[in-house]
């Protein structure tokens, strides 16, 4: 099965640099809406870099059927121009559980053309149960938009982070032992230079292992 969706995630290689900060800066994003930096390169782009409705659709249908691993599907907006830009994260893995904090962790990546890592987003949870959660110590979101992943590195962006946050929520998907679930928030680089709303975020989580026991 093909993983990605290459029209989006061609012309997002395009997009993402200038997310990165090589655009006009705007106000500062707040939950569900809010400028963060451009997207899509402004000065009238007219490309459709927003699938997000698709895509959840897509894999809401496929990946039931995969033996384990994670999906995410994340909505970028920016209201000073009107511009949204969707990315699929794949992880083929089931969460990885780091003894030290106790959580899982969705570690997915969001590939392009000729697989060039585009962006990795990181999801790391404690309790993988059906609820709603804020982000804190137990939730943590963040992600880059570099072909690195390195959670401490200025340019990485997490609701960890001052003036940062997220809403998280799970529920029982269709096959038993699955998790759905959706998040949004605004997150902000570690150097505090910048910060981007996520409007809608979807993951499906294929069931797996937990430390205290099997979901």
């Amino acid at each position: 099965m093909n993983l990605r969706l290459p029209v989006t995630l061609v012309l997002a290689s395009c997009a993402l640099l200038v997310l990165d900060g090589c655009g006009p800066k705007r106000r500062g994003p707040q939950y569900g809406g809010g400028g963060g930096e451009e997207l899509g390169g402004g000065g009238g782009e007219k490309k459709n870099l927003d699938n997000f409705d698709e895509q959840v659709a897509t894999f809401r249908a496929s990946w039931p059927s995969r033996p384990q691993g994670s999906v995410v599907v994340a909505r970028f907006f920016n209201a000073s121009n009107n511009l949204k830009l969707s990315l699929v994260y794949v992880d083929k893995a089931a969460p990885e559980f780091k003894p030290k904090s106790g959580n899982h962790l969705v570690l997915a990546e969001a590939m392009g053309k000729n697989d060039e890592l585009l962006s990795t987003l990181s999801i790391l949870h404690k309790n993988w149960q059906p609820g709603t959660y804020a982000c804190g110590d137990e939730t943590l979101i963040g992600f880059s938009l570099s072909n690195q992943w390195n959670p401490a590195a200025p340019d990485t962006y997490g609701s960890w982070n001052s003036g940062g946050g997220c809403e998280f929520e799970l529920h029982p998907a269709q096959t038993p032992g699955d998790l759905e679930g959706s998040f949004r928030g605004v997150f902000v680089k570690n150097d505090g230079t910048a910060k981007l709303t996520i409007q809608d975020g979807y993951l499906y989580v294929k069931a797996f292992q937990q430390n205290a026991g099997a979901m």
